[in-house]
């Protein structure tokens, strides 16, 4: 069998399937903001910022231990399965139970129904969950990928259709659910490498429990940082800011799950068996070196052409969101490279490094919230999430300083290429916009979109000979890790 061949088409594979679900949900969200409300995508992230409150018990770590574990694989799989079900029911009841006190906390009664239907979720969740982990722990990537996209494309059709015969919010809260359902199915039928049945080893679930309740706190910290600003303004500002506020939040969060997530996806487990630091500072250099050559023209380009962006494919009545889709740009450069060192942490056994970073980070964000909403409005929430993100990344640098001798230095050597030659060529880009050669302001919008991204990948390859370089180390380390599993 070739190594080599099924290293690539793994790391392809994997990216691709990202790129084309957040295609899908790019073209979404074109379509969605034609036939919804604001009003409809602040209370969807309501039910998701609600909802992931009870969903942390499901990503306390369960996974990165279950990929770590070398013994008794079988019968952790099955315990960890046999409790998160358990928890699952327990906690669709509570939810259907309390959804009408939490409607009228938020004063929006529709909140009742919707979060009563997406509570089943949470029974389906862990099935999904430990499916998923498996094939990403023995690098079955062809069907994990194919559930993803066979997925995405039924959501998206789904989602379309129920919003243009005019479910509005529904529409986005079925679609999720519909999507959910297919993935668990799929997955049980065609994924049978792993079969979940309920099965109890009290000796093994000791031992997972306690991995997880040193990163646990970790990732309970990280999912208050991603949710608490929403719930601020969901009770505060109401859902119509709010769904200003999420569309311009997810759409920066496109960048972060195509780039960020999918090289930390291959590189997590291959860092894990990495036993000398001198290796592991050079792969995870490696790795953020990639990360931030690829993400950071995207981001410049975005800064400056945030309003043709904003007006041309969502229309004007999305106007409010361009300034927070601006801050909150930046706030992705500062977030991609914390979630790198989230798993720098986790491949050193140091989860109590992620714990201290994002207790301090929720801190800072939680005494910044009232003062900047108070003095800046809603942008002041998009300020404060950004100042208490930086705070994070400093603190992952300093660590990355202290464990594998990764200094500010080198930092700086990785970053500032991408950089300076995303600065220029935005800055040529955005005048050739802005003077107008071609009438039609989409397709100058769309042809110089185009050059820019031709233009910054032949200079960086040419400037920076490294990158190509990077990309085949990953793929080998990759190999070297597939080997261990066929």
């Amino acid at each position: 069998m070739n190594l080599k061949h099924i290293a690539m088409q793994g790391l392809l594979l994997t990216w691709s399937s990202v790129f084309y679900s957040q295609i899908l949900n790019f073209i979404s969200k074109i379509v969605l903001t034609r036939f919804l409300f604001p009003e409809d995508f602040g209370i969807m992230s309501l039910i998701l910022s609600i909802t992931s409150v009870i969903n942390i018990i499901f990503t306390l770590g369960w996974t990165e231990k279950l990929i770590q574990k070398k013994e008794n694989i079988e019968q952790a799989f099955q315990t960890v399965f046999t409790f998160l079900i358990i928890v699952g029911v327990i906690s669709t009841s509570v939810m259907c139970i309390c959804a009408p006190l939490i409607a009228q906390y938020f004063s929006t009664p529709s909140l009742t129904s919707l979060l009563r239907l997406y509570s089943l979720m949470f029974i389906l969740f862990p099935i999904s969950i430990l499916y998923n982990t498996y094939l990403q722990k023995y690098f079955l990537f062809s069907k994990k990928i194919m559930c993803e996209i066979l997925s995405s494309t039924l959501f998206f059709v789904t989602v379309i259709g129920l919003a243009y015969f005019g479910f509005g919010v529904w529409s986005l809260v079925i679609g999720q659910v519909i999507q959910i359902f297919f993935v668990v199915g799929w997955l049980y039928f065609f994924a049978r490498e792993w079969n979940p049945h309920f099965s109890f080893n009290k000796q093994i679930f000791i031992e997972v429990l306690n991995f997880v309740k040193e990163s646990g706190v970790g990732n309970i910290l990280g999912i208050l940082i991603l949710t608490i600003d929403n719930l601020f303004i969901g009770k505060y500002a109401g859902v119509t800011a709010l769904g200003y506020y999420s569309m311009a939040f997810a759409l920066t969060t496109l960048f972060i799950t195509v780039i960020t997530i999918s090289i930390g996806n291959v590189i997590f487990p291959v860092l894990t068996i990495t036993p000398k630091k001198e290796d592991l500072k050079r792969h995870f250099i490696k790795a953020v070196h990639l990360n931030f050559v690829i993400l950071t023209p995207l981001l410049f380009f975005s800064f400056l052409f945030a309003e043709p962006l904003i007006t041309l494919l969502f229309s004007e009545k999305w106007i409010p969101s361009i300034i927070l889709f601006k801050v909150l740009l930046i706030y992705t450069f500062f977030r991609a490279y914390c979630s790198l060192g989230s798993y720098l942490s986790l491949s050193l056994n140091s989860p109590h490094a992620n714990k201290k970073i994002f207790f301090l980070e929720l801190l800072c964000l939680s005494i910044s919230l009232f003062p900047f909403y108070f003095f800046f409005g809603i942008v002041g929430i998009a300020y404060a999430v950004l100042l208490s993100r930086i705070l994070s990344a400093l603190l992952f640098a300093y660590f990355a300083k202290k464990t594998i001798m990764f200094s500010l230095k080198e930092h700086l050597l990785l970053f500032y290429k991408p950089v300076f030659l995303s600065a220029i060529l935005s800055a040529i880009s955005y005048y050739g916009y802005s003077v107008h050669i071609i009438s039609s302001l989409f397709i100058s919008f769309i042809l110089i979109g185009i050059a820019y991204v031709l233009f910054y990948g032949i200079l960086i390859i040419s400037i920076d000979g490294t990158v190509r370089q990077e990309l085949q180390e990953l793929i080998a380390l990759l190999q070297k890790n597939i080997a261990k599993h066929i």
